[in-house]
């Protein structure tokens, strides 16, 4: 019960965090370096095109 409790304290303050701009994520280096090759890591990246070319190669 208690792994439970933290687990929603963690992620609760977590989602706070990115909502606040406390907590900054680099989507375009993340997904780069966990291998998809058609982002760039020095762009910020455009959600809709990321999804529509993900989409058109599957």
């Amino acid at each position: 019960m208690l792994r439970f409790v933290l687990l929603v304290v963690l992620s609760y303050g977590m989602a706070r965090g990115l909502h606040d701009g406390w907590l900054v994520v680099k989507w375009s280096v993340l997904l780069h370096n966990i291998g998809f090759n058609q982002v760039d890591p020095q762009k910020p990246i455009n959600w809709s095109e990321f999804i529509i070319n993900s989409l058109e190669k599957s």
